[in-house]
Parts: C-alpha cells; structure tokens; sequence
C-alpha cells in the first residue's frame, strides 16, 4: 500500500491522475460487483437451507416430516432437528466470515493489478506524449528537441519499469498461495462435477442445488483470477503496440534507439506465472477448465 500511495504522490500531471483514477475507479466497482454476487449467493444459500425442508416435503410421500439437510456434514453433539435453526445461522455465519476473507484478499490483488495496469497506460502515454508535436512546438534548437523527446522516453520507460517492478513484489507474495491453491481447485472441481453427475439421475434435489453452487463457484472465482491476469498481459503489451505504431521515422536518431530499447523490454508481456507452468490468462481459464473436466471425465468412466 505504501508503494500504491508513493506512485499517486510523484503523479503531478492531469492526464496521469486522471488516467489512475479511471482504474482505481473500475478496481472499486469490481469489487462491489464481486461482493454483491457473493453475499447474495451466501443469503441464496441461507434461504435454501431454510426452505428445503418444505418444498422437498411437498414432493415426497412420506408421511413423517423430512430433517433438513445440511450442505457441509458436520458433528454438533446436539439434536440437529431441534436446533436446526442455529446450526444453519452458525454455518451461514460461517461461511460469511470465510467469504469475507476469500473477497477482502482477492478484490485487494485485484486492486493492485488494476493499479499496475494504470501504471502501464501512463507509460503508454508518456512515450506517446514524449513524439507528439506539441511536445517540441517553438522549439528551435534541434539539441534541445533531441533532449525533451529523450526525457519523455525515459520516464515513460521508467514508469514501466516501475509497473513491472510492482508485480514482482506481487509475485512473492502470492506464488505459494496460488500454487497450492491451483491443484486443489482442479480437483475439487473435479469431484464436485462427478458428484452433480450422480445427483442429476436421484431425487436428492437439495444436495444437487448445493453442488451446483459449489460448481458455478469454482467456474466464477477460477474466471475471476484468469481474467485479472489477462488485463495484466493486455496492458502490459500494449506498451510495445503503441510504442511500435508512433511516427519514430521523424525523431532524431539517438531517440529512436530509446524507443528500439523500450521496444525490446515490453515485447516480452508481465504476466502472472503460476507454479513454474500456468499462466494466469483466458487461455489458462480454458486449460484448466478442460482439465478439470477430462479429470471428470476420468473419474466418471471409473466408478
């Protein structure tokens, strides 16, 4: 956080302002669009609870009344049916608490790559800036013309550098947490489709809402992370497009070899490399979704 204020600090112009602002803007609505969704489907979910025992009672022939089911089996060394109640305003409770944590976490590392992207635009627009004609209107002096196109350069490169430098402390952070966390979520996927598989052809209809909750949960947050991670490849490359698509025929030469530098460091994109193999990107989305699916599909013709 302190790199994050440092960076709004040394911003001195408009356009750089106002071009952070814009992303630290839509890192706020996705998170609010992300809270929304998850607390509704947690109150979804309470409500389900609450309400199972008397739709399923309706479609069934027993005469006796049905004991509502619990999603998560859990031991509470009380009558469940006579303190059904508490049993699910405690798990409601928490599951809000560990939700909390999963959003307060992910919408963070959400906000900071949403910071890193502004960060690359503003390099984008220095350099641009650095070749515009404004830049050098009324001046004379071919030296000092040379000298304001350089200085645009290097600090448009420099404020990359600064946007490349802050992932990588991202990167330390995060990579043990994700790599464990990535093997697990293919997994458990996997068993959540085999279960929703069996589900589908019994009457248990409760138990196959939950599990296609679980599902549609794993889809989302796995959308979610890979989707963050192709806004940082998208921004990052898009320093070099811009860069490569600039009038550099009409710069002094010594400028045009700045560019060529810049040119050679953002064609290689920032990405986000998840255990030495996966990385964080749509494309990742689709490999791991595949996988988990050929892992059902595995598990399905076995048992």
């Amino acid at each position: 956080m302190e790199r994050i204020y440092y960076d709004w600090t040394e911003l001195n112009n408009v356009q750089e302002l106002e071009l952070i602002k814009k992303y630290s803007a839509f890192g706020k609505l996705l998170t609010l669009i992300v809270t929304l969704i998850i607390y509704t489907t947690i109150f979804c979910f309470i409500l389900i609870m609450f309400l199972s025992n008397i739709f399923l009672n309706v479609s069934t022939t027993m005469n006796e009344s049905r004991q509502v089911q619990l999603p998560v089996l859990a031991e509470y060394f009380i009558d469940q049916k006579t303190y059904i109640v508490p049993i699910i305003c405690h798990m409601g409770f928490v599951h809000l608490c560990a939700f909390t944590s999963m959003i307060a976490s992910e919408t963070l590392l959400m906000s900071c790559v949403q910071h890193a992207c502004g960060l690359f635009e503003i390099a984008s627009y220095r350099i641009e800036r650095a070749l515009h004609k404004d830049t050098v209107h009324g001046i004379i002096s071919f030296t000092k013309r040379n000298s304001v196109i350089c200085r645009g350069i290097i600090n448009g490169f420099s404020m990359y550098t600064k946007a490349v430098e802050f992932i990588e402390i991202l990167k330390i952070y995060c990579k043990w947490a994700y790599s464990s966390l990535l093997p697990l979520g293919v997994l458990s996927l996997s068993i959540n489709l085999y279960r929703f598989s069996h589900l589908v052809t019994s009457e248990e209809h409760y138990d196959m809402i939950i599990s296609f909750i679980f599902i549609v949960a794993h889809f989302g947050y796995m959308f979610f992370c890979n989707y963050v991670g192709q806004e940082l490849i998208d921004h990052s490359s898009d320093v070099f497009y811009k860069t490569y698509n600039l009038r550099w025929y009409v710069i002094p030469l010594k400028a045009q070899k700045l560019l060529l530098l810049v040119m050679q460091r953002s064609m290689r994109h920032c990405t986000v490399v998840i255990g030495g193999l996966f990385i964080a990107s749509l494309e990742g989305f689709a490999t791991i979704a595949s996988m988990s699916i050929s892992y059902f599909t595995v598990l399905f013709s076995l048992f």
